[in-house]
C-alpha cells in the first residue's frame, strides 16, 4: 500500500541476483515497486540489424507494353487507311473493275475515258460508275468531274488517302488519274 505522502521508489535497472524472473525470460519483478519490468535484452554487435525488404513490385511491364502496341496498332488501323488496306484499293478497283491501267507499282490508275473520237480512250461510263463505287468517290468530288468543261483544264480532289487528277474534253472523253496518297 503506498501512502500519499510517500514517494514511489523507483526501479532498479536490473533484476536482482535473488528476483523472480519470468518463464519467457523477458521480465523480472521487482518487489519495491511491486511491477513486473521489462529485461534490457542486449543487441549483438556481430548481428546485424536486417534491412525491411521491400514488397515484389507487380511487375506487368511487358503486358502494358503489349497492349500499347495492340492499342496503337488499332488507332492506326482505323485512322490511316492508305497505310493498311489503301496499299491495295487501286489495284482492286483495276481488277474487280476491268478498266484502266496501273501505274508506280499499283499506287496509280488511270482511266482514259472514250471520246467522240475513235480511239480516244478506251474505258466506259460504267466502267467510270464501278472504279467510283470501289474507291468510294465522294458524291462531291463526283459532280466536279462529271461538271467538269474542256476550258477548265485538269482539276484535282482529295479524299481517305487517294488523290485524283481529271479532265474533260468531248473528244477524248473523261480522263482521270486516281493515286495514293503518300
Amino acid at each position: 500500500m503506498t501512502f500519499p505522502h510517500q514517494p514511489t521508489p523507483e526501479p532498479t535497472h536490473g533484476p536482482p541476483s535473488d528476483g523472480v524472473i519470468s518463464p519467457d525470460g523477458t521480465q523480472w519483478y521487482d518487489a519495491h515497486t511491486r511491477t513486473w519490468q521489462l529485461i534490457p535484452q542486449p543487441i549483438p554487435a556481430s548481428t546485424p540489424t536486417p534491412l525491411p525488404r521491400p514488397a515484389p513490385a507487380n511487375n506487368n511491364r511487358g503486358a502494358l507494353i503489349a497492349l500499347g502496341v495492340v492499342l496503337l496498332g488499332a488507332v492506326a488501323y482505323w485512322t490511316l487507311p492508305p497505310l493498311f488496306a489503301g496499299d491495295e484499293r487501286l489495284s482492286e478497283a483495276n481488277r474487280d473493275c476491268s478498266a484502266g491501267s496501273l501505274g508506280d507499282d499499283g499506287r496509280s490508275l488511270r482511266l482514259d475515258g472514250e471520246g467522240e473520237r475513235k480511239h480516244s480512250g478506251d474505258v466506259t461510263f460504267d466502267s467510270h460508275l464501278c472504279v467510283r463505287a470501289a474507291l468510294a468517290v465522294p458524291d462531291s468530288t463526283w459532280t466536279k468531274m462529271l461538271e467538269t468543261t474542256s476550258l477548265q483544264g485538269r482539276q484535282t480532289d482529295s479524299w481517305d488517302g487517294i488523290h485524283a487528277s481529271w479532265m474533260y474534253h468531248p473528244d477524248h472523253g473523261l480522263d482521270i488519274i486516281y493515286e495514293l496518297s503518300k
